[in-house]
C-alpha cells in the first residue's frame, strides 16, 4: 500500500469516526453537535463540559464540514471558504484517523 492511499485510509477513517460520534450525539441529544461548550455557565457540571470538550475535538472534521456546506448553500458563501474548511477538515480527519486506527490496532 503506497503512503497516499494509506492518508486517504486514515483521513476517511478519521472523517468516519467523528459523522458517528456527531450523529449519535445528535440521536441522543436531539440537537446538532457545534462548536459550544456550555449555554449558560451555571447549567452544566465540570464532567458535562468536559465530555462537550472531547466531543468537540473528535467531532469536529464532521461539524466544520456540516457548517461550510450549509454556508455554501444557505448563506452563499464564496468557493474558498468551502476549500478552506474542507482543507481544515482534512487536516482534522488525518490526525483523528491515525489515532484511531492506531487505537484499533492496540485493541486487536
Amino acid at each position: 500500500m503506497t503512503e497516499p492511499m494509506l492518508f486517504t485510509f486514515a483521513a476517511a477513517s478519521g472523517f468516519v469516526f467523528a459523522a458517528i460520534l456527531a450523529t449519535g450525539y445528535q440521536l441522543v441529544a436531539n440537537r446538532p453537535a457545534r462548536f459550544e461548550i456550555v449555554h449558560d455557565v451555571g447549567s452544566v457540571s465540570v464532567p458535562g463540559a468536559l465530555f462537550r470538550i472531547a466531543l468537540i475535538v473528535w467531532a469536529a472534521p464532521y461539524i466544520i464540514m456540516r457548517n461550510a456546506v450549509r454556508g455554501r448553500l444557505i448563506e452563499r458563501r464564496p468557493l474558498g471558504w468551502l476549500l478552506a474548511s474542507f482543507a481544515i477538515a482534512g487536516v482534522w480527519s488525518l490526525c483523528a484517523g491515525i489515532l484511531v486506527i492506531y487505537l484499533a490496532v492496540v485493541i486487536a
